[in-house]
């Protein structure tokens, strides 16, 4: 533009379809009107010569970028971006257009959610495989530790409980779990000792009971003896008495007689 050669010739067209492998679309417009295009029409042919829509040149003639969704060109609907083009006085001459068809990124979306959609299902289906995976690790130790327990609720402590697991927690209970058991073994020893400790004491007093028992029946002889000497004595004390009387009465005779 600025020597005055602008021309549609090989080095031209290269240059405006240069992008076209990415799927991407440049015009250049002299004005409104497009000059060098690389969008071609149904029978292939390019769509030079044709004017821009009014709206969009009097924005961008005003020396603004313009950019919309959904702008039909040749029968096409593009995402698009215009930018103004000057010449060295700063006056706008014409337009530069960068456009995608709508078709093709709604494609290329749809094939990323897609894409997207196939990654999270297979990333669903890997932490699938890993939560079960995870599951079942926590899953057998807790089996076999509460098998323990109950043993222990049952009443037998030669239950052990053999558990290799990486999960700090349940190593944490299988641990606890040997503890409850040497513990509840050691309770029950001691009750063991103290309930064998009381049956010796138990028959230590019923030996005691028999001999006290024994004494007493030999204190009830004895107070029976002791009852029966009473009474003899108690005879004898008024055979004595009677006779201590008769002395009396005896003395009484013998003094009368000696007056």
């Amino acid at each position: 533009i600025r020597e005055g050669i602008l021309c549609k010739d090989d080095v031209s067209y290269e240059f405006i379809d240069s992008n076209k492998s990415q799927n991407v679309d440049m015009t250049f417009f002299l004005e409104d009107v497009r000059y060098l295009s690389s969008i071609t029409d149904e029978s292939g042919k390019r769509i030079e010569d044709t004017k821009a829509d009014p709206d969009i040149w009097a924005t961008v003639k005003a020396g603004n970028h313009y950019k919309a969704d959904d702008v039909l060109i040749g029968g096409k609907k593009y995402y698009v971006y215009y930018v103004p083009v000057t010449d060295d006085n700063g006056k706008v001459v014409g337009m530069g257009f960068a456009g995608e068809s709508c078709d093709i990124v709604k494609e290329a979306e749809s094939s990323l959610i897609n894409r997207m959609y196939l990654i999270c299902n297979i990333v669903l289906i890997i932490f699938g495989l890993v939560i079960l995976r995870v599951a079942l690790a926590i899953k057998r130790p807790l089996e076999k530790v509460t098998v323990v327990i109950e043993d222990i609720a049952e009443g037998n402590l030669s239950a052990k409980a053999t558990v290799v697991t990486p999960v700090r927690e349940i190593k944490s209970l299988t641990d606890s779990a040997a503890l409850l058991s040497e513990k509840v073994g050691g309770v029950i020893h001691k009750v063991t000792e103290e309930t064998d400790s009381l049956g010796i004491t138990v028959n230590d007093l019923n030996s005691l009971a028999s001999t006290s028992a024994e004494g007493a029946s030999q204190i009830g002889s004895t107070m029976d003896e002791l009852a029966q000497t009473s009474m003899s004595l108690a005879e004898n004390v008024e055979s004595v008495n009677s006779a201590v009387i008769d002395m009396g009465n005896e003395i009484t005779v013998i003094r009368s007689e000696a007056d």
